[in-house]
């Protein structure tokens, strides 16, 4: 008997340590994390959310996904979220997002559905990466149709692909 005890009570400090582990590993992390519950309100929220967002911990605890969502998309995520919650295991985009402060910006985002033990997806797990300067730094870097001196011209491929025919080299540019 007094060797179950000391097993047990092995088990339930291995656990406690697993789980503070994990806890650090979620708060130190440089990217946002949080969880939705079903009805997509945030249950957990950490610092890295906290800093990209501007919302503290406290006043994101809670509310429903709407608030760092733009007005114009939020029929498009609640659309993802509700995919997400019929067991479709995951995605990544980038979408724009409202910040505290107003302040648009850019995230990366990764989503998947937590299922419970009976397999009913029944959370959401996000992970958030402030892309804005990056995507900034890209468009900048990206040539443009009609910029440069002796044109040619440039040729639309299809709805998202030009072909830019100048001087030197050709140029796609996807748009």
């Amino acid at each position: 008997l007094e060797s179950d005890i000391d097993k047990r009570k092995h088990i339930e400090q291995e656990l406690h340590e697993r789980e503070e582990r994990l806890r650090t590993l979620v708060e130190r992390s440089p990217i946002a994390i949080i969880e939705w519950d079903s009805n997509f309100q945030v249950i957990e929220w950490n610092t890295a959310a906290e800093q990209i967002f501007g919302y503290p911990r406290a006043s994101a605890l809670g509310r429903h996904a709407s608030f760092i969502i733009p007005h114009a998309t939020r029929e498009v995520v609640d659309d993802i979220f509700r995919q997400l919650t019929l067991g479709i295991r995951g995605g990544h985009a980038a979408y724009e997002n409202v910040r505290a402060d107003g302040t648009v910006i850019i995230c990366q985002w990764s989503n998947t559905s937590l299922s419970d033990k009976t397999g009913h997806a029944n959370h959401l797990l996000s992970m958030a990466e402030d892309v804005t300067e990056k995507r900034r730094a890209e468009e900048a870097q990206r040539p443009r149709v009609g910029e440069g001196v002796g044109r040619v011209g440039a040729m639309q491929l299809d709805s998202s692909v030009v072909l830019d025919v100048g001087h030197g080299p050709a140029a796609l540019e996807l748009v």
